[in-house]
């Protein structure tokens, strides 16, 4: 599989006011409701706000509506060309993660045990002077210079699809100035193989409130 299977990107996904009610609807729940993280896992550094699904399906329906739909999996099913269903998790099926200050970031890490393929809508992007914030995914490994990544740009409105995150190492670039910030929903899926993987501790250090 060639490094441009792993992501697509839509752009516009959701524009106007559409946006403008999931983004005011967000905003709310995380200034309510949004716990900060500062942790190691698995290795590698979590600094974050982060609001789980459990928060989400209390105080955000109109996200959980466009996001849960069976018409959105319908769509991740078409672009993949496999069907992916839900990743029952009550905490970490879908969330939102917030970079809000210098140096708040995503680390590389994999999904190990959750889910193989990851959706995410941003609804809100770094400045545009700020080169943190963006998407990054390994693409291989050169001996002289270690793992290789690919960084991807997003715009507000722009949704993504990435496969194979249990198994392909994939973060964000640490937020590089103050005032800057990154806000976006995540849902994570599962193809047929990985209906017998069990529940991941990790939601519980993320998004558990």
């Amino acid at each position: 599989m060639g490094v441009t299977d792993i992501i697509q990107v839509f752009p516009n996904f959701l524009v106007g006011q559409g946006i403008a009610d999931i983004r005011a609807q967000i905003h709310e729940v995380l200034q309510r409701n949004g716990v900060r993280r500062d942790l190691m896992l698995d290795g590698t550094a979590r600094k974050m706000v982060t609001v789980g699904q459990s928060v989400l399906q209390a105080h955000a329906q109109t996200t959980m509506d466009l996001m849960l739909s069976p018409d959105l999996r319908k769509f991740v099913s078409g672009v993949l060309g496999i069907p992916v269903q839900p990743y029952d998790d009550a905490d970490e099926g879908c969330v939102v993660m917030q970079l809000e200050k210098e140096g708040d970031h995503q680390g590389i890490h994999i999904d190990s045990g959750l889910f193989d393929v990851h959706v995410g809508l941003l609804l809100e992007q770094p400045h545009s002077d700020d080169p943190g914030g963006k998407l990054v995914y390994q693409t291989g490994y050169s001996i002289g210079s270690g793992p290789l990544y690919q960084t991807v740009s997003l715009n507000e409105g722009d949704l993504y699809i990435m496969k194979e995150t249990h198994k392909r190492p994939h973060g964000t670039l640490p937020i590089g100035k103050e005032g800057s910030c990154r806000t976006i929903i995540g849902l994570g899926l599962r193809t047929e193989a990985m209906k017998d993987i069990c529940q991941s501790p990790s939601s519980k250090l993320l998004f558990h409130s």
